[in-house]
């Protein structure tokens, strides 16, 4: 019901948009509008997708991972997630091996591409390397509560992501000025 009321007031707003002579809404330039594939759920930043799916999937992962932070409070188990969510954050999710994994389960499974856009995914990759980063040191330093709280805040948000589909990186990257939104487009060109 959410879903069907939002595209149809997204449908809507688009026609206005057209009538008063902005191309999208959502986007910040004509050409950035015109070109790329269509997006179903985001507004094309960078025209490079990635598949909901295996997003989905690697945020299972993540939630695995971080549930054995927890558990044991080993720092290495955090501390081996980072470099993956920095692979995914510089744009590479080919080298990322959850996302590997994640692509073989899709191809496996057979599940029907979804493509989205990937900027506000890489933009939550890059929190996720803050968020690894922070939980792993906090707990060389001692820190324990801590560090369990800042893991705690990541597995909900990656429970989020793999269960609901709502990716609370993405809803931040939603909000940026948009000055930093055109410098991000404009690098990735």
């Amino acid at each position: 019901m959410y879903a069907e009321s939002a595209s149809i007031f997204h449908i809507y707003f688009m026609r206005i948009m057209r009538f008063h002579g902005t191309p999208r809404a959502c986007c910040y330039s004509k050409s950035i509008c015109q070109e790329g594939p269509p997006m179903s759920t985001s507004c094309p930043i960078n025209h490079t997708v990635v598949d909901s799916n295996a997003v989905r999937i690697v945020a299972l992962f993540v939630v695995g991972i971080v549930a054995v932070f927890l558990l044991t409070g080993s720092p290495l188990v955090v501390l081996a997630l980072t470099p993956d969510f920095l692979i995914r954050a510089a744009g590479r999710p080919r080298w990322s091996p959850l996302a590997r994994v994640a692509m073989s389960i899709v191809r496996l499974l057979e599940l029907a591409p979804r493509p989205i856009d990937s900027a506000p995914k890489r933009f939550a990759a890059g929190i996720g390397v803050a968020f690894t980063a922070a939980a792993g040191l906090l707990t060389l330093a001692g820190l324990g509560p801590a560090a369990a709280a800042v893991a705690a805040i990541l597995l909900v948000c990656a429970a989020l992501e793999s269960l609901l589909g709502f990716c609370v990186g993405c809803r931040v990257h939603a909000f940026l000025p948009r000055s930093l939104v055109r410098a991000e487009a404009a690098r990735q060109r």
